[in-house]
């Protein structure tokens, strides 16, 4: 059965025109000739199918963005699924009565995976939206009576902004969630001021079912910003080193996972699988760095480490210290080739609305708050950074690719 948007139509039944015997297909969002609207179908049976489906058969594939090489398919079974619903319900307080947005999109593992099937499973209700529109937003809130919305800081950037202007009625939310990206403290700082509601960070991965760790923040407890929690129900997390041996407290190294939740494989890549999968643990290219109390700090991705003059600069450190200023909205730090240095420390910023802000004004800033080595050299002033179109992550390749002859534009002049 294919289920498709109208303005999809064509593209769905051109995907699966060479399956035989061909699909049913259901246009949900409006009508087509010859095409049956959801609406149209009425009536159900009381007996319950028996489709023949054992707990480890795969449940979906998932596509990770494939912003950085070609999109992996990873699979999770129908066990993983549930359990994975299971421990985010009960991390984050979901309850029966609660009214989820789903933001995400439904490819996306933030839509099945961290807000339709934890509300399923507590037969709690979900309203699916077009994308993370700030107006539509709200308007559910209104509506429905949200409880809970789960997005990224992009997108809560855009709520806030929009509430400011608006006042729309959000008492009945409880709950602000977010994943995908790390929250700086003066956003969170916002959220806790704008909503009544408690802030519930996380982190996690497409070939871990999703999420991996939840960071629990309230108005009164304010003490664990910056970090992205400690592990939820179930999840067993350890800080490498490039060998596999677990590093010092503190120290940072890759994030690696062990869970019933996670990812059997990746579709019809056997190579890949192994790669990511060793000896039960998922290795997630991302680096941190755990804490006494078994609460970690991200670092970034591994591909993304800047080494100059020998030294390892983690991106994420920096990104936050630029964030602290007030006229500074976003940002995003990348290395670029450097004949002296192997690389060189590149900020690329967007100013708050109706800020004017220079390279050197950002590179003072940053000089009294980080080690010599990590300051950047180059910042380029934008007015937008290139975020993916789904999940509005920073496509940190494109901004390498684009500024990777920096050096020698400025040296030009043509920079």
């Amino acid at each position: 059965l294919l289920i498709v948007q109208e303005r999809y139509l064509r593209t769905g039944l051109a995907a699966v025109q060479t399956l035989s015997p061909a699909p049913n297909c259901v246009v949900y969002d409006g009508t087509a000739d010859g095409i049956r609207s959801l609406t149209d179908i009425s009536g159900r049976s009381d007996v319950e199918p028996d489709a023949g489906v054992l707990p480890d058969d795969p449940h979906i594939i998932l596509y990770t963005s494939g912003t950085t090489g070609f999109p992996k398919g990873a699979t999770l079974s129908h066990r993983a699924h549930l359990l994975h619903a299971r421990a985010l319900a009960t991390a984050t307080d979901g309850r029966r009565d609660d009214v989820g947005a789903v933001i995400y999109p439904l490819f996306h593992t933030g839509g099945p995976d961290c807000i339709v099937l934890p509300h399923f499973l507590n037969g709690a209700s979900i309203v699916v939206l077009d994308g993370g529109d700030p107006d539509a937003i709200l308007d559910a809130a209104e509506r429905h009576g949200l409880t809970s919305i789960f997005c990224v800081p992009t997108v809560w950037r855009w709520i806030i902004k929009q509430q400011a202007e608006r006042r729309a009625d959000i008492s009945s939310i409880r709950r602000c969630l977010g994943s995908s990206d790390t929250f700086p403290p003066a956003l969170l700082d916002a959220i806790l001021k704008t909503f009544n509601a408690d802030v519930y960070v996380t982190y996690g991965l497409t070939e871990a079912g999703c999420i991996l760790t939840v960071c629990h923040l309230t108005k009164d407890d304010h003490s664990r910003i910056g970090s992205v929690g400690c592990p939820m129900p179930g999840v067993e997390l350890r800080v490498v080193d490039a060998d596999g041996d677990p590093v010092l407290l503190n120290d940072v190294g890759e994030i690696i996972a062990r869970s019933p939740g996670m990812m059997s494989h990746y579709w019809n890549m056997p190579d890949r699988t192994k790669e990511a999968l060793r000896e039960g643990w998922l290795y997630s290219g991302d680096l941190g760095r755990m804490d006494e109390e078994g609460y970690i700090y991200l670092a970034g991705r591994s591909k993304d480490i800047i080494i100059s003059a020998g030294e390892n600069i983690y991106p994420l450190e920096v990104e936050r210290v630029i964030k602290e200023n007030l006229m500074v909205r976003d940002a995003a730090v990348v290395g670029v080739p450097d004949p002296e240095w192997s690389e060189s420390v590149l900020a690329v910023v967007v100013p708050s609305e109706g800020a004017t802000i220079t390279e050197s004004d950002i590179i003072a800033f940053v000089s009294d708050r980080v080690a010599g080595y990590k300051r950047p050299r180059y910042v380029e002033i934008v007015d937008e950074l290139p975020m993916t179109t789904a999940t509005n992550k920073v496509q940190k390749a494109k901004l390498r690719e684009r500024y990777a002859n920096i050096r020698e534009d400025r040296a030009r002049g043509l920079a």
